[in-house]
């Protein structure tokens, strides 16, 4: 609900913003059929920077034209009003937004949908034309699913504008919330208001224990993993100083420290992993004096490698991707992972 105020209120932030930059140096326009006053509030709210440089007063329009007619374009007040042109000029249109709708009459300026549960609406609360004078009092007003809700805090802005060369120009800008404190009720309401923005918020926030999946491990090279699990055979050499070196990927796994455990994939002790066959042969005698890792392309074809390596720590690899070529004539690699066994 509060992310609803806040667009909501974004037509009211508009207003104030927009008269906050108003300084630009374009003459009035005298060529366009008379507006009403509220025609002109309309136009100034989803026109973007061109209608508030039209509604701007003329004492302001002379302002900008002095500024701009200054020989010194470097005093301060020139540098000034060339900024906030430039802010003016850039302010956005809201014409053409599809869930905005606007109307030159009745008590509904303007009606807002973010979506087909709520609507906003701006309310003309009342309209004191007087002569070449009007000063609108705006009221905000939230719906959802066609009951309107209560709100605790109901912002309401009061415009003032006046007529110069038969155009509505935007003269003051007012605005104001009242909290009804000494009324129970704004406290239940505040309560309710909070609650339906919490439920909200667990709407949309995804169910963490249903929905959300562990990160999937990176997929790591088959030249990676066997750097890896041949340090892996040396540290489980020497811990098991009996058996020596193992021909059981498990057994790396199991006795290999913290950081094999978060880098390498358990799914590797199964022996196919990221379209290889891992395998362990050569452990002979007790203890175990050697040993040949190899991992061979699961679908072997043209281009395809296969990667061995041994005590010696040196990978190396055979391009017709088979593991016996790459224990018998396999050309040295760079290992690509360097790891501690400690």
């Amino acid at each position: 609900m509060i992310r609803l105020l806040s667009r909501a209120t974004l037509i009211f932030f508009v207003l104030l913003c927009s008269f906050a930059v108003a300084q630009p140096a374009q003459q009035p326009e005298h060529s366009k059929p008379e507006q009403t006053p509220r025609q002109a509030l309309i136009e100034i709210i989803t026109g973007g920077g061109k209608a508030m440089q039209k509604h701007i007063t003329v004492e302001v329009l002379q302002l900008a034209a002095q500024a701009s007619g200054k020989k010194n374009a470097s005093t301060k007040g020139g540098q000034d009003v060339s900024r906030l042109l430039m802010e003016l000029s850039s302010m956005p249109s809201l014409k053409g937004e599809k869930d905005l709708q606007t109307f030159d009459s009745g008590s509904v300026l303007l009606s807002f949908s973010p979506n087909e549960k709520e609507r906003v609406e701006v309310r003309v609360e009342s309209d004191d034309l007087s002569g070449n004078q009007d000063e609108i009092q705006l009221s905000l007003h939230v719906f959802r699913d066609g009951q309107e809700q209560s709100i605790p805090f109901m912002p309401a802005i009061t415009v003032g504008l006046k007529q110069q060369e038969n155009i509505w120009r935007l003269n003051e800008l007012g605005g104001s919330a009242k909290l009804q404190v000494g009324d129970p009720k704004f406290f239940t309401d505040l309560l309710k208001f909070q609650q339906q923005d919490e439920q909200d918020a667990q709407v949309k926030k995804p169910n963490t224990d249903v929905t959300e999946k562990p990160a999937e491990r990176p997929k790591m090279p088959a030249p990676s993993i066997l750097s890896m699990l041949g340090f892996a055979e040396m540290r489980y050499a020497q811990t098991n100083p009996e058996i020596g070196f193992s021909c059981n990927i498990s057994d790396l796994l199991a006795n290999s420290n913290p950081s094999f455990s978060e880098l390498l994939d358990p799914q590797i002790g199964n022996g196919t992993y990221n379209g290889y066959h891992f395998t362990v042969t050569g452990c002979e005698g007790k203890p175990a004096s050697t040993f040949h890792l190899v991992a061979e392309p699961v679908m072997a074809g043209a281009g395809s490698q296969a990667f061995c390596t041994d005590a010696t720590h040196n990978i190396r690899v055979s391009d017709d991707g088979r593991a016996a070529t790459c224990l018998a004539a396999g050309r040295t690699m760079k290992a690509e992972t360097h790891v501690s066994i400690d």
